[in-house]
């Protein structure tokens, strides 16, 4: 159970940071600053979030889930 909350933060945190703005536009201006960086794909961004949201999880869990809902509602947000 924990595996699969903590990867739909993961996933959650990922597409936060690559496809969406944020508040004030924090990720998009993130992006802008990096153009060729990690921040351009969900996949090599979700490598560099994994680890630090695996700990948290691990010793914080109620720290990821808020994180995980978000990656459920884009995930439903995608399938429909």
């Amino acid at each position: 159970m924990i595996f699969l909350i903590t990867a739909l933060a993961v996933y959650g945190l990922s597409s936060l940071l690559t496809s969406y703005d944020g508040l004030w536009g924090m990720f998009k201006t993130l992006r802008d600053k990096y153009p060729n960086s990690a921040l351009q794909c969900t996949v090599c961004t979700s490598v560099w979030v994994a680890v630090p949201t695996m700990l948290l999880a691990y010793f914080c869990l109620p720290v990821v889930l808020p994180f995980a809902i978000v990656g459920v509602v884009i995930v439903l947000e995608r399938v429909s």
